[in-house]
């Protein structure tokens, strides 16, 4: 299963990227194109498109309430495995894509069980 997350994780990357890239050369154009503000969404142009209609929107709230159960529940879990680094999953979230950070987050949660296993413990 690490693989197929770290994988997962790749892929979370790669998609969103493609489409914000392509936001950036498309509809930014004239708002500085692609820039350090429009790539990691910053831009008031980005989240007028985002909620532009109500799928959008609705897919939008999706997103962000799910991220938000998220944080709660990879807080408490980190905390339970002693993972360190926890506040990168929702660095990644919010500059790169949930696609990229939830399974990023299962790959180290993997990981960390392994090393647990290994040295014996829970």
């Amino acid at each position: 299963m690490k693989n197929i997350y770290l994988i997962s994780a790749v892929f979370g990357l790669l998609v969103p990227s493609y489409f914000t890239l392509l936001f950036c050369i498309d509809v930014l154009e004239s708002a500085g194109g692609i820039s350090v503000e429009n790539l990691l969404m910053l831009s008031p142009q980005f989240y007028q498109e985002a909620v532009s209609g109500n799928v959008s929107t609705q897919l939008l709230s999706d997103v962000l309430i799910v991220s938000a159960v998220f944080f709660i529940w990879m807080l408490g879990e980190g905390r339970r495995l002693k993972m360190r680094y926890l506040w990168v999953y929702p660095l990644i979230t919010y500059m790169v894509a949930f696609s990229a950070a939830l399974p990023l987050f299962f790959y180290f949660r993997e990981r960390r069980k392994e090393d647990i296993a290994s040295e014996g413990g829970a």
